[in-house]
């Protein structure tokens, strides 16, 4: 097969594994996509962020679903203990 629709091998060959390993003890990387440690403290600290973020939210969430529940229970007087009758 001579047409490639996406890789032409003769003009542009893609690595292979042994390029890749020599690639990487000469410190080079494929593609040029390696970040910079900034970046990636960068990122990090939006991750932290928005998890934190996300448990705080799932805290207030929970805290007013508890808070709604017990209400409801002493609205229809559901924690009272049930009336004993005596049967002798």
């Amino acid at each position: 097969m001579s047409n490639h629709p996406f890789n032409d091998p003769q003009v542009n060959p893609l690595p292979d594994a042994n390029d890749i390993e020599s690639g990487a003890s000469q410190g080079k990387s494929f593609g040029g996509r390696r970040k910079s440690q900034t970046k990636l403290s960068t990122d990090r600290d939006r991750l932290r962020k928005i998890f934190i973020g996300l448990l705080g939210v799932g805290l207030v969430l929970g805290i007013l679903t508890a808070t709604g529940v017990v209400w409801v229970l002493h609205q229809f007087e559901l924690t009272e203990p049930p009336a004993v009758e005596d049967t002798l």
